[in-house]
This record gives C-alpha cells, sequence and structure tokens, in this order.
C-alpha cells in the first residue's frame, strides 16, 4: 500500500463494503483503533478515512459511540428515477 495514499485504500475498502451491504445501514463502523489495526496504518490514516466517509455521506458520526453506517448517500440517486419518472 502505497503510504502517502493510505486513508484512500481504508476509505475504497470501507465505501466498497458499504456499497456491496457488506455493512448495512444502521451498522457501527469498526473504530477508528480497530480500523488502524485491521489494515495495518496509523490511527490519523485510518481517522482520515472515517472523516472522508462522513464527508462523503456514507456514515454518521455518533461522538464517543462510533460511526453508523447512513442510507442518505442512496437518496438523490432516488429523488432522480423519482422525477424523470413524473
Amino acid at each position: 500500500m502505497n503510504k502517502a495514499n493510505g486513508y484512500i485504500d481504508v476509505y475504497n475498502t470501507c465505501r466498497n463494503q458499504i456499497l456491496n451491504g457488506e455493512i448495512s445501514s444502521g451498522e457501527r463502523l469498526p473504530s477508528i483503533r480497530e480500523l488502524a489495526k485491521f489494515r495495518n496504518v496509523s490511527m490519523v490514516t485510518a481517522q482520515r478515512a472515517v472523516a472522508k466517509l462522513q464527508q462523503d455521506g456514507y456514515i454518521k458520526s455518533n461522538g464517543r459511540h462510533g460511526c453508523v453506517v447512513i442510507n442518505e448517500w442512496m437518496e438523490p440517486a432516488k429523488n432522480r428515477v423519482s422525477r424523470h419518472e413524473e
């Protein structure tokens, strides 16, 4: 893994798990510490990946209770389809 882009690798892995339904809406994402250990990256790298997932609308933070997957990322596509059907 390229260390400079390590957070992108972690981000892509988590995002793909969300998109493929391996982690469903409402499920907790592994903690920063768990992600860092499992993906063999620093906690800062794991934090950057989680921050990007949150920024892109795949997860929301519950503060000290971790992050959960949300399905709001699917809403714009649903809205576009319904507008075309009208």
